[in-house]
């Protein structure tokens, strides 16, 4: 498993803006939002336990699988910050502190990304090693991929969830997760996540969080 120094997570204030609906240029940010913010970002290192794992299996029945067909194998990954970070929020909102809940919410959304960003790059240094192909990383609920999916994505990581947990319905907890798969070949593979953030998403059209200016033109039913 794959563990990260709280204090060495990069956390990027402008992403925790942009999951709190900030545009660069389209809303100023007052002095007080961005103190709180800070705040809440310094205070997040105290609550996270970044942690994560990728496991790789031949792709065997999964060839019949749409998205997997072309791969030779799979990345199977799962990522989590822990529930302290969730527990402060849910504190925070009774304890009528509804705006700093938002913050520590955002921020640790980040970290979640964060750490899969980190997860990720240890699966791509593998492949490399290998002399592998690898995409981009893509997940249940994104990129057109079910969400229902989820059950797979456990089911090939097996005992290997980094401690999180799937429910009956298919919600990760801790909530703060992130579970992923990338293709891996010695071909080139068709890319699932064609671009990076809103590019790829099912809510592209419907959310207040783009990350880019004029990404989220187009429906939902072309992503």
């Amino acid at each position: 498993m794959f563990t990260v120094n709280p204090q060495e997570l990069p956390i990027d204030r402008a992403e925790a803006l942009r999951y709190l609906g900030y545009k660069p240029g389209k809303r100023k940010i007052g002095k007080k939002i961005l103190r709180l913010l800070d705040e809440e970002m310094e205070k997040a290192r105290t609550l996270i336990t970044p942690r994560g794992l990728y496991r790789v299996v031949e792709v065997g029945e999964l060839r019949n699988h749409k998205f997997f067909h072309d791969a030779q194998q799979i990345a199977f990954g799962v990522c989590t910050i822990g529930e302290k970070l969730d527990k402060e929020v849910k504190r925070l909102f009774k304890s009528g502190e509804g705006t700093r809940g938002v913050l520590l919410d955002a921020v640790g959304s980040v970290c979640a990304e964060a750490t899969t960003d980190l997860v990720n790059a240890e699966a791509e240094e593998w492949a490399s090693k290998n002399k592998l192909n690898i995409t981009r990383r893509f997940s249940p609920g994104y990129s057109g991929w079910n969400v229902r999916d989820q059950k797979l994505v456990f089911a090939k990581l097996g005992k290997f969830t980094a401690g999180v947990k799937l429910t009956s319905s298919g919600i990760m907890l801790p909530i703060k997760s992130v579970s992923f798969a990338c293709k891996l070949s010695t071909q080139d593979m068709v890319e699932i996540n064609k671009g990076q953030k809103c590019a790829s998403c099912n809510m592209r059209g419907r959310c207040a969080f783009s990350a880019e200016e004029g990404v989220c033109r187009k429906t939902a039913k072309e992503a």
